[in-house]
């Protein structure tokens, strides 16, 4: 039972981690079934192939962090797990990637997505089905988190 539940949530921490390995196993972290979905995740998180052929050789000394993160976040996705953690999947990410990721974390309907973010955009988060607001550690509602927007210059 217990393996199952793992297997079952996937986790992309805020920063990234890259193994020495290549490409495809920093990805599939030995879960060489999930090969035949390689090619539809890397399409989702902005690999290229080109990108992706030539990681093949490299090592991660050459990749830059946002290189890191699509990797980081095409192995949280990869395994197609009910429970997907994210902990500010944007960091790092150009704004190309970025728009392509949140459209994917959208598409992930019969799946329960919990991302943290400090990301303002409006299109993004008004997809989301709710939205719990923190400030200093503790739960505010919506009208209070947006009047504390309004109060401090529109810092979040």
């Amino acid at each position: 039972m217990r393996g199952k539940i793992i297997t079952n949530i996937s986790f992309l921490p805020q920063e990234s981690v890259i193994f020495r390995k290549n490409i495809t196993e920093n990805i599939l972290l030995g879960r060489n079934e999930l090969n035949d979905r390689l090619d539809g995740i890397l399409e989702k998180v902005n690999i290229s192939k080109s990108f992706f052929k030539q990681m093949l050789t490299k090592g991660e000394y050459s990749m830059s962090g946002g290189e890191k993160r699509k990797i980081n976040i095409a192995r949280t996705f990869i395994g197609n797990s009910s429970v997907i953690l994210m902990d500010e999947f944007e960091n790092t990410l150009d704004k190309e990637t970025k728009g392509m990721v949140q459209d994917y974390i959208l598409e992930q309907q019969d799946k329960m997505v919990i991302c943290i973010t400090h990301s303002l955009d409006k299109d993004f988060l008004n997809g989301m089905d709710e939205i719990i607001y923190l400030k200093d550690g503790k739960v505010i509602d919506e009208d209070e988190y947006m009047q504390r927007t309004i109060d401090e210059g529109g810092k979040k």
